[in-house]
């Protein structure tokens, strides 16, 4: 089945966590978050395990959040960041 076209403003969001670490329940807590207030800008949000201490956020292929480079901030923050980045034409 072909991908259906895309409304302006719409973006894939990735979110790598490392489970031994714990971020599993950030991630899933920040993908609902993402879902549920921000799904007009939001056509997929998808979770990657991962190790070493990773908690990266993706929007389209780029890095709008690495825990190794940032505060890792809050669910709020980065919901607002991501928005800022989906609404960006």
């Amino acid at each position: 089945m072909p991908r259906r076209p895309l409304p302006a403003g719409t973006s894939d969001v990735e979110i790598a966590s490392c489970v031994p670490c714990g971020f599993l329940n950030r991630a899933v807590g920040l993908a609902e978050t993402l879902l549920s207030t921000s799904a007009p800008n939001v056509d997929s949000v998808s979770l990657v395990t991962g190790d070493h201490g990773v908690f990266e956020v993706c929007i389209d292929g780029a890095v709008v959040l690495d825990n190794a480079e940032d505060e890792a901030g809050e669910t709020a923050a980065i919901r607002n960041r991501i928005f800022s980045i989906a609404h960006r034409t």
